[in-house]
């Protein structure tokens, strides 16, 4: 089995006699926001992360 990526072209997998071929990429839009209130608690700090949006795509043959 044969597996090479590279980034912005996804992840590959071919089997050494080439009956089939797939390829797997991921696409994702994140976001991070941190609130820093220094009155009560100088330690005082918020943060959190999430994904806005995520998109996997799939292409390949098979023989």
């Amino acid at each position: 089995m044969n597996v090479w990526g590279s980034f912005g072209e996804g992840v590959n997998f071919m089997p050494s006699d080439s009956s089939f071929s797939f390829k797997m990429r991921v696409r994702f839009q994140s976001q991070a926001n941190g609130r820093f209130n220094p009155e009560p608690d100088p330690r005082n700090l918020r943060t959190e992360s999430f994904i806005r949006r995520m998109r996997l795509r799939f292409e390949g043959f098979a023989l």
